[in-house]
């Protein structure tokens, strides 16, 4: 985490939003400042992103571009390599 300490992240769940809680506290996730975690009730994320498997990340830059995405998710190194 200390190499991606200036890379905010929004962690987004359907589950019902007190097993989100429980996860983003029981795995030390509320430690980070630059993470935070929600309920999609709407299903935005999916739709909009044309999910079809999980972990699925979209990266954008700090001026809110999109640089890439992840349809299967990715390590921290191709993380870092597609934000260079």
């Amino acid at each position: 985490m200390d190499s991606l300490s200036n890379i905010f992240f929004v962690w987004v769940s359907y589950h019902p939003f007190d097993d989100i809680k429980k996860f983003y506290f029981d795995y030390g996730l509320s430690k980070y400042k630059n993470v935070v975690a929600g309920r999609d009730p709407q299903y935005f994320i999916p739709a909009f992103y044309k999910v079809e498997f999980t972990p699925f990340i979209a990266l954008y830059n700090k001026h809110g571009k999109f640089v890439k995405e992840f349809r299967q998710g990715a390590s921290p190194q191709e993380i870092m390599e597609a934000l260079q």
